[in-house]
């Protein structure tokens, strides 16, 4: 999409459709293979989600909130399982969209209530599988 100016020069519109497709492509530059910016995404995640914190609840929502930032291109890693809910509804499968939730749901429970202790020794291991999940939903 572009339109010319009042001074003859041709100013192009972001058009958001295609910069996301685009951003799925694997690019060669230099005999650099660049990765899409989504597998970045993932492959950011899963490294932080490697080495437990002391908080693993404070750890998982943190990592899953930067990564559907960067996977989903939203405006602020600042979420709530409301938000995220109501963005991302229709993008991705609500079998997944609701086990994210769930998860988040139960980081928040962790963090200001005892009733997710239970979920402390596999909630890592949940926020990966939920990950992959979503990064396959393409």
């Amino acid at each position: 999409y572009a339109f010319h100016s009042i001074f003859g020069s041709q100013i192009k519109f972001w058009n958001i459709t295609s910069f996301i497709r685009e951003d799925w492509k694997e690019k060669v530059k230099n005999e650099h293979i660049i990765k899409p910016l989504a597998i970045k995404a993932l492959k950011k995640a899963l490294k932080n989600l490697k080495s437990p914190e002391e908080d693993p609840f404070i750890q998982v929502s943190r990592v899953i909130y930067v990564y559907l930032k960067d996977r989903f291109f939203l405006s602020s890693e600042h979420l709530d399982p409301l938000s995220v809910k109501k963005t991302l509804k229709g993008i991705i499968e609500l079998e997944h969209l609701d086990s994210l939730i769930r998860i988040l749901k139960l980081c928040d429970a962790g963090r200001y209530g005892p009733d997710a202790s239970d979920a402390e020794n596999t909630i890592l291991d949940d926020a990966r599988n939920i990950l992959y999940r979503l990064d396959s939903n393409k």
